[in-house]
């Protein structure tokens, strides 16, 4: 009996994946660097699932799915496992960027090149380099997906690091001044009373603008001087802190 399965092997500067099926044997390229590394594990994977389940394994998935029609089912289980912004984030991300560009086009004909100019296209059309990795990765969160579905074998999309302007995680800070931040709290106390101890909780704990108006009596322990923030108001929703978890900041 011959023997039957699927290896990724680099050679002459790419990767591929060699398949052995009932005698037959094929190569295909897949591409480069660790990201052609991992793709070709990605596709491996799914032509041995194939396999075990006495499918062709030459067999590419037989699908004629476009990226924005795949979109409206990927939006809608992002709604169910992830917080309403971060939905709200996805498809301001489609509708405004993705869809001008991919809309029509089938999920296997979008190749690692069209992404690649997809972004420098973002770029020359003046957005920031942090946007574009966030257009990308969104790009890359959805071709996942797919994969997952059986419709494409890699994901082009995977890693926009290795394309993209290198972004300094460093920012500059201009905080205010003790004598600035004393000024402007004589300020508001005078125009703004009822406004005074929200600036006053704002200045002491550097709690975030949602968090802020989410603080409810309870989170105030007076007695152990700290604030137990829990909750994030944010597009007209109650929902939880950036991190998903409640963390507790010291009072002064």
């Amino acid at each position: 009996m011959r023997p039957m399965g699927v290896t990724i092997r680099e050679w002459k500067g790419a990767w591929w994946i060699f398949i052995n099926h009932h005698g037959t044997r094929k190569a295909k390229r897949i591409g480069t660097g660790v990201v052609g590394k991992k793709a070709a594990k990605q596709a491996a994977q799914q032509i041995q699932a194939r396999m075990a389940l006495g499918q062709t394994a030459f067999d590419r998935p037989q699908t004629s799915v476009t990226l924005d029609a795949y979109a409206k089912t990927f939006l809608e289980r992002i709604e169910q496992t992830r917080k309403h912004t971060t939905h709200a984030d996805y498809r301001k991300i489609f509708d405004r960027y993705v869809f001008p560009v991919f809309k029509g086009q089938d999920l296997q004909q979008i190749t690692r090149e069209k992404v690649k100019a997809f972004a420098v296209g973002c770029l020359q059309h003046g957005l920031s380099a942090k946007t574009v990795q966030n257009i990308i990765r969104t790009l890359s969160s959805l071709f996942s997906h797919a994969i997952e579905d059986n419709l494409i074998t890699a994901n082009p999309a995977l890693r926009p690091g290795k394309f993209l302007p290198k972004i300094s995680k460093r920012r500059s800070i201009n905080p205010l001044t003790r004598e600035e931040l004393a000024l402007f709290m004589a300020h508001t106390k005078t125009t703004a009373p009822t406004l005074y101890p929200a600036f006053l909780c704002a200045a002491r704990t550097g709690l975030r603008q949602g968090e802020l108006l989410a603080l409810q009596w309870e989170d105030v322990n007076f007695a152990g001087r700290f604030v137990e923030v829990r909750q994030n108001f944010t597009h007209g929703k109650m929902t939880t802190p950036k991190s998903g978890e409640s963390r507790r900041v010291d009072l002064s």
